[in-house]
């Protein structure tokens, strides 16, 4: 017996009454008041003016605290100087310096003074399979700062996008993987989200004393895609944030091994399980941009957000094995609100009557 187990016997036997979670941790007392060594101030805000618009939202409070982390970071509130932060659906309550209360403040201000209704977010998820598409647009766009690398972004004017656009619908190989048109409160986040389950054998099972054959144990992994996007308005309305979050899960093929079966089973010696081989691609980037503008995401060249046929020469190639990569494209659009919106789609059928009466 060492010296440390006699010395951790005599200390349990002279301290019996206290439980080892107490030995490990020492409260203090509380303090009558909060340390405000660095000038932090205790400040509340009426948030009603805003949540009261949101009356089918169990929790639409919570926008504006997750857009006040996304201004200051989260690493504000665990570290020195002290700092609290807290909603419901009345009163934001906030401790901390004069310096971040102004933060906050400006954050709240695009919450409670915006008088805009929810609006229409065109928000289209599409792929082009060969990136060559920009040499005719390159000069329509204006390039925007990107912080993930290989990700690319520009702002286009709503003339220009829809030249942009009536190109890459003209290719066969261009695909839009979701409906545009989100309505969006804002500050609020709406998910577009298409998966699908993809099973697999994951191993055997021996079933009950062993002597009957084994069972597939199955497994599933979940392939598809979840887009999630949060608009935050200017108090004019003239400019928008936006936090843009994609995530890409593609199986691209699912790899045999044989493996022996177990003991005491009958039927063949060994037996072929399955190892999914994935690929996957992220993207959290947050933008601000005039709204009378579109904003244009190219992802790189990535693993296609649903299964699609290969492409050779701009055409499919049913035989090829391996899933598609593709450019993947983010295009965000505000559209107004949806009476606006509804207008605007008005008068474009209006147009295209138009132009194409008396022709047939």
């Amino acid at each position: 017996m060492n010296t440390q187990t006699i010395l951790a016997g005599l200390l349990l036997i002279c301290l019996p009454s206290l439980t080892f979670g107490q030995m490990l941790t020492t409260p203090t007392d509380n303090e009558a008041t909060l340390p405000n060594q660095q000038g932090q101030v205790w400040r509340k805000y009426d948030i009603r003016a805003y949540t009261q618009r949101l009356t089918d939202h169990e929790h639409p409070e919570q926008a504006i605290i997750d857009w006040i982390l996304r201004e200051t970071g989260t690493d504000l509130w665990f570290r020195e100087p002290l700092g609290l932060l807290s909603a419901n659906r009345n009163t934001l309550s906030v401790y901390h310096t004069p310096a971040t209360q102004a933060v906050v403040s400006k954050i709240v201000d695009r919450f409670v003074l915006s008088k805009s209704e929810a609006q229409v977010m065109g928000i289209c998820l599409a792929t082009v399979s060969s990136p060559n598409w920009r040499t005719k647009s390159q000069h329509l766009m204006r390039p925007v700062k990107v912080h993930t690398p290989g990700v690319e972004a520009w702002l286009i004017s709503k003339e220009n996008a829809a030249l942009v656009w009536n190109d890459l619908r003209k290719r066969s190989d261009y695909r839009e993987h979701n409906s545009p048109n989100l309505v969006i409160h804002n500050g609020q986040t709406r998910d577009i989200r298409r998966l699908r389950p993809r099973s697999f054998v994951s191993g055997i099972t021996a079933v009950g004393n062993g002597n009957s054959a084994p069972r597939k144990r199955v497994g599933t992994v979940q392939e598809g895609y979840v887009l999630r996007v949060s608009p935050l308005f200017s108090t004019d309305g003239r400019t928008v944030d936006i936090d843009i979050r994609c995530r890409v899960h593609q199986v691209e093929r699912f790899v045999p091994v044989s493996i022996d079966s177990p003991r005491n089973t009958t039927g063949p010696s060994r037996r072929q399980i399955q190892v999914p081989q994935m690929a996957h691609w992220n993207l959290e980037e947050r933008f601000r941009w005039p709204n009378d503008h579109l904003l244009l995401v190219s992802c790189g060249v990535v693993a296609t957000p649903e299964w699609d046929q290969p492409f050779t020469l701009g055409m499919p190639n049913p035989f090829s094995a391996v899933p598609a990569r593709a450019n993947a494209l983010i295009f965000v659009e505000c559209r107004g609100t949806p009476q606006q919106a509804l207008l605007k789609t008005g008068k474009t059928a209006d147009s295209r009557n138009q132009q194409y009466r008396g022709r047939y």
